[in-house]
């Protein structure tokens, strides 16, 4: 069900091995006040949120709002048996759909609340089918990441999934109240808002900033008959000191605009297809509207087609040297695999969305 060891601080102070519903439940509450940092590894399969003796959502509460420790959370699935132990090994090529967190149309799956300068990583997990109860007041069907009243440290959400989930507004995911977001390498299919709002909401007042990068946002819908500005694929909203980086992203084929860049912080926009767009960024370079090109077959299979446009055509990750401080645009990297385990560059250069393709391409001028 659940093991732990400790370590010593100069890694993790506690690893959690996760093989049940329940033990993931007790791994995020031993967690979340334990006064270390913590790592959560969970075993490739599916885990539905709890039941009984009441439905409750895997649920992290830390700071000193609930009285938890303010440390550092990892989370990461795809992890398989190697020397008895079932969270021996990650697998290299794991997918993100190989460890899925299942809401059962219930509840919201995932909500992790945390305290002041804790940073949180998220890797490699599918959030399914949540759906918080209430019609007017709850977000993140998939996942809520942030605080109650305690600004985070860095929240990655990297090579995850978010299909069918269902909330008031953010009916994916919300992260806000961090220093940093990085939103990397995520497919966002599926997912229904009841109120005119977008499947992902990335939200950020006077802090570093928000990267959604190599994102494939596609087929997201509202329940809502409301027409104006309505976005039903990403929100990004950055207020006062804020600023944002939107690249390498697929935002096509949701049912309203497919992305609306908010709040009067500095937005830039590179080398995305959108299909339609509520308004207009700051600053944008290399962007595109062409319906992207993906292989038949398969379940969510949104790989690239070799001879889609989209491929080899992303913005390049900043080099390993990197001027000090490092500008805002600069800092920033790719996991060294996609969402569905291929590895993340292909060819010399990154594709467009959460996919890389297998093959290299014929051509290679694409967007250039």
């Amino acid at each position: 069900m659940i093991a732990a060891l400790a370590l010593s601080k100069t890694s993790y102070a506690e690893v959690f091995c996760v093989t049940s519903s329940l033990g993931l439940q007790i791994a995020l509450g031993t967690a979340a006040s334990n006064f270390e940092d913590d790592e959560i590894r969970i075993e490739q399969g599916t885990y539905a949120i709890q039941q009984f003796p009441f439905v409750q959502p895997f649920t992290f509460n830390g700071g000193s709002t609930h009285g938890g420790d303010s440390d550092d959370l990892t989370i990461s699935g795809g992890w398989i048996t190697f020397s008895g132990n079932p969270c021996g090994r990650q697998r290299s090529n794991a997918s993100a759909l190989d460890t899925i967190l299942d809401g059962q149309g219930l509840d919201r799956v995932m909500h992790i609340d945390v305290g002041e300068q804790a940073d949180v990583t998220i890797t490699g997990l599918t959030f399914l089918a949540g759906s918080p109860p209430g019609l007017d007041t709850t977000r993140g069907g998939g996942l809520d990441l942030g605080s109650v009243s305690e600004i985070g440290g860095t929240f990655k959400v990297e090579r995850c999934a978010f299909v069918s989930n269902t909330a008031a507004t953010a009916s994916a995911v919300v992260i806000s109240r961090s220093r940093t977001i990085h939103f990397n390498s995520n497919l966002v299919v599926g997912n229904t808002s009841r109120d005119p709002a977008a499947a992902v909401e990335l939200l950020q007042i006077n802090q570093n900033g928000i990267y959604a990068i190599n994102n494939t946002i596609i087929n997201n819908v509202t329940e809502s008959n409301a027409t104006v500005n309505v976005v039903t694929g990403l929100r990004v909203r950055v207020e006062g000191t804020s600023q944002s980086l939107i690249a390498n992203n697929i935002l096509w084929g949701n049912e309203r605009n497919d992305i609306i860049y908010g709040g009067p912080g500095l937005h830039t926009s590179q080398n995305n297809t959108i299909e339609s767009a509520a308004n207009l960024p700051d600053s944008e370079q290399n962007n595109v509207s062409i319906a992207p090109l993906f292989e038949s077959g398969g379940f969510l299979n949104f790989n690239l087609d070799p001879q889609s446009p989209l491929a080899n055509s992303g913005l390049s990750p900043p080099p390993d040297t990197v001027p000090f401080p490092t500008p805002f645009n600069l800092a920033w990297s790719l996991p060294d695999t996609d969402a569905g385990g291929r590895p993340r560059i292909t060819n010399g250069r990154v594709d467009i969305g959460a996919f890389e393709t297998l093959q290299d391409f014929l051509f290679s001028d694409r967007f250039d």
